[in-house]
């Protein structure tokens, strides 16, 4: 059909061109006619050439000026031969000239045509499109371009027919379409149709069709031209998204996971109906709340501050254990997973967040840490007792050397001070259960490790097994550490009873080393470094792995909370704590503790402390429950000049406040039967405002005192306390109202 297009289109140019050249031949004979009597016809030819060139331009002017001469001789017979001759010549030149101009257009339009076939198709092949003319008439079918390939047919099959045509549609498409495409003759509608045809191999390909029915001048169709286009990817995709849009509405509406979309301004925009169920909201409700409406007030802090960096594009998405607020007023706990959808250009839509109540399982996991607990007070008691019954040994031990040296008229001074040093390592066993308890402070002072590993020594080395042999290497003068000293003498022991342990039963060595770590920057004043080995058996991999666990232990006989602790410890100093070990070749615990800029405290070291008489005048009331320590501390503040007065319960301590005038001083254990103490402190700010209290406990001074807000209150002292330390903090509470803190 294109063919016979251009074919018509090249006779209607060549006949405008020429038609004019004929006009102008016309022109030439009729003027010659008259002038017939003259022997000069070369003006004529001339005027030809002239009328044709102007006419239509070279090629058509040199034709018509050929013309012209041949016409002329006709005209002119006579003319001479010279003239003949030339004119001749002219004539058969012109008409070369004329014939290769004529030969060239046809040529050039040829060229075209092949040119312009030539880009339709390419048009067709990169398009992947199928040209179609169909003769209603005939039922013959003219097909160009990719049509073939579109059917998964090759380019030597037999001609396509309607019938077959149809027989290429997917049969589930084929009725369909055929009603489509006798409504579209029969009411000369365009054609646009989408169908899937079936390749010879029983591959399925989706086409799209589009056509023009054209009809004659009465208006019954004859042919039907248009194209087709393979869309089977388009359709693929298209398969894709509907199958995960319809993946995510279900997981949305049916699935177990609270869902929701949740605005830049943390509304929610739409909520699934597990979502409600979970915080007991409707879904109107939810989608006029913002999340910050249901969230814990001791979570929003950190969600908000994940909602701003993942809508801002700092993160890409998050995970959040959190607390949602129930419409009932419960708490349940969820695990919070939060991303972000993203227009085509990055921009921030909306969020996505996901809900999974984790309240059964967050109170499984603390009933699991309970039972933890309690099936291994076995161990931690068998732990607690074998310090204790050490400790205990020691010092019945002491005492009866104390009691022979005293026989024989010798001073028991040395016996008598490992009895309190080892007195002081079973407080320390204590506070070591409150600090796993949470209930140990962390009062902090300077220290000199080296010294304070010193002064332990002697009590390192009667927990020493009897296979292990001390060695250590404490550099002295070593920069000030902050530090709670109970804490730390802890750490100590607990990594020197470990190493001890891991000797077994061969004789071995425990080395204790300190050493200072210069700073790596200016503003920093560096690291005290504590370093416990051992020559034992070591560790595997996996021993090494769960070794600060609580409550993990490699001996049959577990040492309580062992290294789980010293970690605590650790941490709570702001230090850091490492383990190189292998099996065979022991095992070295590396502590790392930041230093301080702070001068090192001197602790009192003074045996005897006087109270000054002139600065004393009345009583102190010792407030105590514990009669053995009433009795001693009573007997040691007599024997240093002071009037003790006895109370052992909180009731007998108001009656003698409201009764006894000359009351100076309070001493006050926290916990008393009877009256409480806080009931002792607020009868002493009713009737007796200006005086003083000390208190004491076997609990920190954080724990002893929290929420109590007392003016009379001048001081602290820790059980277990020396007399010492209780004379002193005595002699300096009635110098100042300072509040002072010992231990």
């Amino acid at each position: 059909m294109s063919t016979l297009r251009a074919s018509r289109s090249t006779f209607k140019n060549l006949l405008a061109r020429y038609g004019l050249v004929g006009l102008s031949v016309a022109v030439a004979v009729a003027i010659s006619v008259p002038l017939r009597g003259y022997a000069y016809p070369r003006p004529l030819t001339l005027l030809a050439l002239v009328l044709s060139i102007w006419g239509r331009g070279l090629g058509p002017g040199l034709f018509g000026a050929g013309l012209a001469t041949a016409m002329i001789r006709i005209v002119f017979p006579d003319l001479e031969p010279t003239f003949g001759i030339i004119s001749d010549a002219a004539m058969f030149g012109i008409a070369a000239v004329t014939f290769s101009a004529f030969s060239g257009a046809k040529v050039r339009a040829e060229a075209a045509l092949r040119e312009s076939e030539g880009r339709l198709k390419l048009v067709q092949s990169a398009a992947h499109l199928g040209v179609w003319d169909r003769d209603l008439a005939s039922d013959k079918m003219v097909t160009f371009g990719e049509y073939e390939s579109l059917y998964g047919l090759g380019p030597d099959q037999r001609p396509m027919t309607y019938e077959r045509w149809l027989g290429l549609i997917h049969p589930d498409d084929r009725e369909q379409i055929r009603n489509r495409l006798r409504e579209c003759l029969e009411q000369k509608r365009t054609w646009d149709q989408e169908f899937r045809v079936v390749w010879p191999d029983g591959s399925v390909h989706w086409l799209l069709s589009k056509g023009t029915v054209y009809s004659d001048d009465g208006g019954w169709p004859l042919r039907i031209i248009g194209v087709s286009l393979d869309i089977t990817a388009r359709k693929d995709a298209e398969a894709a998204l509907r199958e995960s849009e319809e993946r995510f509405r279900r997981v949305f509406e049916e699935g177990p996971l609270g869902v929701a979309l949740v605005g830049r301004n943390y509304r929610f925009l739409k909520v699934n109906g597990a979502l409600c169920q979970m915080v007991g909201y409707a879904e109107a409700e939810l989608t006029g709340m913002t999340f910050e409406d249901i969230t814990h007030p001791h979570d929003l802090t950190k969600d908000r501050e994940l909602a701003a960096n993942l809508f801002e594009g700092a993160i890409s998405s998050y995970k959040l254990e959190k607390r949602y607020i129930r419409k009932n007023g419960e708490i349940i706990w969820i695990n919070l997973t939060a991303s972000v959808i993203r227009n085509s250009d990055g921009t921030p839509l909306y969020g996505l967040a996901m809900m999974e109540d984790i309240t059964a399982a967050k109170h499984a996991q603390e009933e699991a840490m309970v039972r933890q607990k309690l099936e291994s007070i076995g161990v931690l008691a068998s732990g607690i007792a074998h310090d204790f019954n050490n400790l205990l040994g020691s010092v019945f031990a002491q005492a009866e050397l104390a009691e022979a040296e005293m026989a024989e008229g010798a001073s028991p001074s040395g016996e008598l001070e490992r009895i309190k040093k080892l007195a002081v390592r079973a407080a320390e066993i204590v506070r070591e259960l409150m600090l796993f308890a949470g209930q140990e402070g962390t009062d902090l002072e300077s220290l000199d490790l080296s010294r304070l590993i010193e002064e332990m020594l002697a009590l390192i080395d009667v927990s020493l097994s009897k296979h292990a042999i001390l060695k250590t290497h404490l550099t002295p003068n070593l920069p000030a550490m902050l530090g709670n000293a109970p804490q730390i003498r802890q750490m100590v022991m607990n990594l020197v009873t470990n190493a001890s342990e891991a000797i077994g039963e061969k004789t071995g060595f425990v080395t204790v080393t300190t050493s200072c770590i210069a700073a790596g920057a200016e503003s920093s004043p560096g690291f005290i470094r504590l370093e416990v080995s051992d020559t034992g058996r070591g560790m595997t991999e996996g021993q090494k792995a769960r070794i600060f666990d609580p409550f993990f232990t490699t001996k049959s006989a577990g040492r309580g909370l062992g290294l789980s602790v010293v970690r605590g410890i650790v941490q709570s100093h702001a230090g850091s704590i490492s383990v190189t070990t292998a099996p065979g070749h022991g095992t070295t615990f590396c502590v790392l503790l930041p230093c301080t800029d702070e001068p090192i405290q001197q602790r009192h070291s003074k045996l005897h402390a006087e109270l000054p008489r002139e600065e004393w005048s009345g009583s102190v009331l010792l407030v105590e429950d514990e009669e053995a320590l009433r009795i001693a501390a009573c007997k040691m503040l007599s024997s240093k000049g002071l009037s003790v007065i006895q109370a052992g319960d909180g009731s007998t301590a108001i009656d003698l406040i409201r009764t006894q005038e000359d009351l100076r001083l309070i001493l006050l254990d926290m916990t008393i039967p009877g009256a409480s103490s806080r009931e002792v402190i607020a009868e002493v700010q009713r009737v007796r405002p200006a005086l003083k209290i000390l208190l004491t406990s076997a609990y920190s001074q954080f724990e002893s005192t929290r929420d109590l807000n007392a003016p009379q209150v001048s001081g602290f002292i820790r059980k277990p306390y020396s007399i010492i330390d209780l004379t002193q903090l005595i002699s300096d509470t009635l110098r100042s109202t300072t509040l002072r803190t010992n231990g």
